[in-house]
């Protein structure tokens, strides 16, 4: 598997149909229709790093210099081969002391709680907001252990 940056526009193309399939199929036991077809558009100027395998993209993450994690999927059938493992340590290499954080699914929070951090609000009723203090001095974000 490769790890690269996204780098042109049939990476940008492609990258959405990922992303929509697995928010249609994956997505499908977690959110109706409107809350599927509402995460679209949603990709322009965030970081995006791809996994390959095969010339095929196999998941994506897209994030801020600021540590937010806005998407991270792994395509159908390619889920615990550590695509996901390898995408977000990735992240960390380009985000040193970076506190990283996000709002994650249900599906995705176990991911996310196995890499350190922690349920610090519960947005609704299907997004969680995560976050990976680096700063062990913060404990008021810490402390809101849901």
């Amino acid at each position: 598997m490769n790890i690269r940056c996204i780098c042109n526009d049939s990476d940008i193309a492609a990258v959405a149909a990922v992303f929509t399939m697995l928010v249609h199929e994956l997505g499908a036991s977690y959110y109706d229709a409107t809350q599927r077809n509402a995460w679209a558009a949603r990709l322009s100027g965030l970081r995006i790093l791809l996994a390959i395998e095969k010339s095929a993209i196999v998941g994506f993450i897209c994030y801020e210099p600021n540590g937010h994690i806005e998407f991270f999927y792994t395509a159908p059938g390619f889920e615990r081969q550590g695509v996901a493992s390898a995408l977000y340590r990735e992240v960390e290499k380009a985000l040193p002391g970076v506190s990283l954080f996000t709002e994650a699914s249900l599906a995705a929070k176990p991911f996310f709680m196995q890499h350190g951090f922690t349920v610090v609000e519960w947005v609704d009723v299907v997004l969680l907001k995560l976050a990976r203090c680096l700063d062990t001095q913060n404990t008021e974000l810490l402390s809101k252990e849901l």
